[in-house]
């Protein structure tokens, strides 16, 4: 038995070395991939939806504001049935967010509106500021 635990022990041994030898021989398993992520899906309302059309709503502080978004990117306003058309007034579609700037509004300077459009037929919901006043308003306006 001496014999054979003798003999079996180097065996074992050589046995262990051949078969890590042999693992550091195989090819190496190739590492995943991660998906490339997808762009995200085009906006539903393009600028071209938005030419020439009209859009109207009552903010929160009771002003009537109506809009005509002219094609080039210039905007008509009226606010309570005063229309002003400055073609430095401007409109613009980044993605899904309207921009829509009417400078030199007497008495809070710059009015600036911004909402999501998820519908070329609205409503759309805006958020608007000012750059000489704090205040800060919303309207809804719908396409007319």
């Amino acid at each position: 038995m001496t014999t054979l635990h003798k003999v079996t022990v180097p065996v074992l041994g050589l046995l262990a070395a051949a078969t890590l030898a042999g693992c550091s021989l195989l090819t190496p398993s190739t590492p995943t991939t991660p998906t490339e992520p997808t762009d995200p899906p085009a906006p539903t309302v393009t600028v071209e939806d938005l030419n020439d059309t009209s859009w109207a709503g009552t903010d929160s502080e009771g002003t009537e504001t109506t809009f005509t978004l002219h094609s080039g990117g210039s905007t008509a306003v009226s606010f309570s049935g005063n229309a002003y058309d400055d073609p430095g007034d401007t409109w613009a579609l980044s993605g899904t967010t309207l921009t829509i700037t009417i400078y030199n509004v007497e008495g809070v300077g710059d009015a600036v509106y911004t909402g999501n459009v998820a519908d070329a037929a609205g409503p759309i919901d805006l958020a608007l500021s000012f750059t000489d006043v704090t205040d800060t308003r919303t309207l809804t306006i719908t396409k007319q």
